[in-house]
């Protein structure tokens, strides 16, 4: 088995010279908390010989290094960004990492990925004012669709500019997306979650219309793809918390065990209005209750 080798972060700019040409898949690591078993898709590259990944302090410096080795490796094609928080001795604290959004668009500064997942429920993107409803990603998201094949997406804000290519042009190589609304973590002690909220200014509408805007601009998105495979909405019922999987394709809704891959095929739910009664409009983003 091919394991992701750890690049240890220099205080200079010094790297390793071997990525330059070796590097092809790169994971950037903020937090303790391990990922999920079942946050990865099928359909992601497994470990090889050019696999690489860093943990990641949340600094600027960090992030501006890994920006430097990223852009300068180009048969780099998979990046996976993930943040699931951080054990803290003080609960009151909460386990959030701090992101400088300024750095993480730094990162997201590329133009030769083919494979982006980012999957940032336990990571906060703040500003240079510390403000996370400032922060904006999504239309740095956006401008990379014209040249994925894949993308798969969980952040805490954001809204349909994450799933707006750059141009109106057809014919994309994208052709599997993943969206995942929900914020739930499978954690010990974690007993509740929320979802994603819309970027911006509170108050322009609740989950529900947000859910509905980012599915037509999936169809949008789709109706654009060469050959689109799979194009998933996921989020969860409250107080189930069960994960419903929407099939923008085909127009169904699917539940998913909990062990169950954001790709996979589950069974076909029947009762889809009453399922979407389960979801709360006022959700708040405590998903960090402990028991």
């Amino acid at each position: 088995m091919v394991r992701i080798r750890p690049i240890h972060l220099l205080s200079g700019s010094k790297r390793p010279d071997v990525l330059r040409s070796s590097l092809e898949t790169f994971i950037i690591k903020f937090g303790t908390h391990q990922a999920p078993a079942n946050s990865f898709s099928s359909q992601e590259p497994a470990p090889r010989a050019g696999s690489y990944g860093a943990p990641c302090k949340s600094s600027d410096r960090d992030l501006e290094q890994l920006a430097t080795i990223i852009q300068q490796a180009p048969k780099l094609h998979f990046l996976r960004i993930e943040a699931y928080g951080s054990r803290r001795s003080d609960p009151l604290e909460g386990s959030e990492d701090l992101i400088s959004l300024n750095s993480i668009q730094a990162v997201l500064a590329v133009n030769h990925l083919t494979f982006l997942a980012i999957d940032l429920p336990g990571g906060v993107l703040t500003s240079s004012g510390g403000r996370e409803e400032a922060c904006h990603i999504c239309p740095n998201i956006g401008a990379l669709i014209h040249k994925l094949k894949y993308l798969r997406l969980r952040v805490r804000n954001i809204c349909p500019d994450a799933l707006r290519p750059r141009d109106s042009a057809d014919g994309l190589r994208l052709n599997r997306l993943i969206v995942n609304l929900s914020l739930k973590m499978d954690l010990p002690g974690i007993t509740s979650a929320a979802h994603s909220k819309r970027c911006g200014p509170p108050n322009e509408g609740g989950f529900l219309q947000l859910k509905e805007d980012m599915q037509e601009q999936a169809e949008k998105l789709g109706a654009k793809m060469a050959s689109p495979k799979l194009i998933r909405i996921l989020s969860h019922t409250l107080p189930q918390l069960e994960t419903h999987s929407l099939d923008v394709l085909s127009g169904g809704t699917m539940l998913l065990e909990d062990r169950m891959r954001w790709d996979d095929d589950g069974d076909i739910l029947e009762d889809e209005q009453g399922a979407e009664s389960d979801f709360s409009e006022d959700e708040s983003l405590s998903w960090f209750d402990t028991e």
